[in-house]
């Protein structure tokens, strides 16, 4: 009985665990998730943003680039070291004389070295890595400013699919509200089982549309989370549009926007600056046709082990036989000093064998299998195609212009069209709705009514977002701040 009793206890555990859990994960999943506004969305793409970050490494490695033409202009110091083993027949560096035995030398060797005159290239290659560093902080520009539109548009459709949804959603419950009235009137004999089928398939489109809809904005959101490399659950914070502001604002021409556009655009400027970076090139590749000089210097010191010092031993008298008498024979002595040997320390030789060197290298290209000479013709050619690509650029501006500009002008009349639609639609479908509850129409009628003040208000919303949209690219083309 008490292991009965155990074993029921510890049931009734475990059966609280799931319940548990079902409790947690329900506050979990019911805890609000950020709201993101379309600012916030862009300051994170420009933080986060893959295409931004290269563009970034881009703009560093040109900044690099500056800075070793900068230091191009100073001296080149090197320092250099070695110690060698030679065995058998070498040269003594104390007396510069064959010696045959093991020696062990040093070499110490400071030399710096600077040009004075190169044909200017060092000067133009300056010049140039500075274009090249404009050039790819333009570019840097143009990449953060092509992920911001994306991101403008991202957030614009998310907006769009939730105002959509919301249509959607307010249809189907006029379709239910229809078909609860459809019932009254089919069950009072005013209206036939035939018509209440009708409104029931208006319902199930309606239900079809709402759930399109619904997807619409599941896969909006996903596209703008992606483009931010987000991977949490993510919601915006619909702005509040004021159209008629909106509206009045396409009041400059196309000529207008286009000449500003020619002033702001980080692309121009990349291009520009390519150009004057390709046109830098060719002198560069003129300098090397000039000859070149060079001052250099340098200070060296050695040591080897072979390198003694010699010392009098007044004290130490050795006989040293000088000959003999005439006479007997008799061999003749004298007496000399003798001499210490000393082994010499590393520093003493350093000081002892300092020396000292400065000198001037003059360069003069005279025939180099025309490498100089091709270069600057390819230079010339980089030049050329830097110019058209600039005016590439410049036609292609223009024609993004007048593409932007031709939308929003159709998709600004499209939306008072549509406006003007909607409006008039309504009236007929109030109309219709109240015909069709007195029984005066069929359902096909009123089905075909209701279609089309459904369809005028898509047609609506689209406008609507298409135009704001195309604005914003406007905006971008004139330099302004993309806000809604």
């Amino acid at each position: 009985m008490l292991f009965y009793l155990r074993r029921l206890k510890i049931y009734n555990s475990l059966k609280s665990i799931p319940f548990f859990l079902v409790v947690l994960f329900t506050s979990l999943s019911c805890y609000p998730q950020k709201s993101w506004t379309l600012d916030e969305c862009i300051s994170y793409a420009k933080e986060n943003n893959i295409s931004i970050k290269q563009a970034q490494l881009t703009q560093q490695l040109s900044e690099t680039s500056v800075l070793q033409a900068k230091m191009n202009f100073f001296p080149a110091i090197n320092a250099n070291s070695g110690y060698y083993f030679n065995y058998g027949k070498t040269i003594d560096p104390t007396t510069n004389l064959f010696v045959n035995q093991n020696t062990k030398t040093n070499t110490l060797a400071l030399n710096g070295s600077i040009g004075l005159f190169n044909g200017l290239q060092r000067w133009n290659s300056l010049k140039q890595s500075q274009f090249d560093l404009l050039a790819s902080q333009a570019g840097t520009e143009t990449t953060v400013n092509n992920v911001l539109l994306l991101v403008v548009g991202g957030f614009l459709n998310i907006v769009y699919a939730k105002e959509n949804l919301q249509v959607t959603q307010d249809q189907l419950k006029l379709a239910g509200d229809q078909l609860e009235r459809t019932d009254k009137l089919v069950a009072s004999g005013a209206l036939s089982q035939g018509s209440k089928y009708d409104i029931e398939a208006q319902q199930a489109l309606s239900e079809v549309a709402k759930v399109n809809a619904q997807n619409s904005l599941d896969i909006a959101k996903l596209n703008l989370a992606q483009l931010l490399n987000l991977n949490e659950p993510f919601d915006i914070s619909m702005p509040s549009i004021n159209m008629s502001a909106e509206l009045g604002q396409l009041n400059l021409s196309m000529e207008d926007i286009y000449n500003i556009a020619l002033t702001n655009q980080p692309s121009i400027r990349s291009a520009d600056f390519l150009l004057k970076s390709a046109e830098k090139a060719i002198d560069v590749a003129k300098g090397r046709l000039y000859p070149s000089l060079t001052m250099f210097g340098s200070l060296t010191t050695s040591y080897s082990n072979l390198y003694k010092t010699y010392a009098v031993d007044s004290t130490n008298l050795v006989e040293v036989p000088i000959g003999f008498l005439s006479t007997d024979q008799t061999l003749v002595l004298t007496y000399q000093p003798a001499y210490i040997t000393r082994d010499v320390g590393f520093g003493q030789q350093y000081n002892d064998n300092f020396g000292q060197a400065v000198g001037f290298s003059l360069d003069i290209p005279l025939f180099n299998n025309w490498q100089s000479r091709t270069n600057v013709s390819r230079s010339k050619i980089n030049a050329l195609d830097a110019q058209y690509n600039l005016e590439a650029v410049r036609q292609q501006l223009l024609k993004d212009v007048q593409t932007a500009y031709t939308d929003a002008v159709a998709a600004k009349n499209s939306y008072e069209a549509s406006l003007k639609a909607v409006a008039s639609l309504q009236r007929s479908y109030n109309d219709a709705a109240s015909k069709f509850n007195l029984g005066a129409i069929t359902s096909l009628d009123f089905t075909t009514i209701k279609n089309n003040f459904n369809k005028a208000q898509s047609d609506l919303l689209q406008a609507k977002y298409q135009y704001i949209f195309k604005l914003k690219v406007l905006d971008f083309y004139q330099g302004k701040p993309i806000t809604l």
